[in-house]
């Protein structure tokens, strides 16, 4: 199941309501950047992108809604883009200065936890912030972003 085919969409959900409160709803990445990223993913990583976040990003090229951060395709703390700059690339950067994330590509965190996928064995986890304890798995990268956003609502 996808996040557009749900009954109720959670990401719509949180769109409309940035509306309604005025601020910045995130247009979809054009295919060229997801293209773009996941090569780059893949030159760094040797892994491709999982198609349901670039399916995400294709929607929404980043998210940053109470207290929710998923990362977009090209952002960076030097080069915001629409005063977003919580982007894939340069996050990762900054995650793997701590060697327990090394085996670990981070999708986006909130206040407690990184939405993350262990690369050597393709589980989708939420990671205690702090201690980088396994919280939660999921079957998929669209089971996790679906919960990300179920929770914010």
């Amino acid at each position: 199941m996808t996040l557009a085919s749900m009954t109720t969409d959670p990401l719509a959900l949180i769109q409309a309501e940035q509306r309604r409160a005025g601020e910045r709803v995130h247009p979809g990445a054009s295919a060229a950047a997801c293209q773009a990223l996941n090569d780059e993913v893949r030159r760094r990583h040797g892994v491709d992108l999982p198609a349901g976040y670039l399916a995400f990003l294709r929607r929404s090229d980043g998210l940053d809604f109470n207290g929710l951060v998923i990362y977009d395709s090209a952002s960076t703390p030097e080069q915001p883009r629409h005063g977003f700059w919580q982007g894939l690339l340069s996050a990762n950067e900054a995650w793997r200065d701590d060697p327990a994330l090394a085996d670990w590509l981070v999708l986006g965190d909130n206040d407690t936890e990184l939405l993350a996928w262990h690369l050597p064995s393709g589980v989708f986890s939420r990671l205690d912030r702090v201690g980088l304890d396994r919280s939660t798995n999921f079957p998929s990268v669209e089971a996790l972003l679906e919960a990300a956003l179920q929770e914010r609502l």
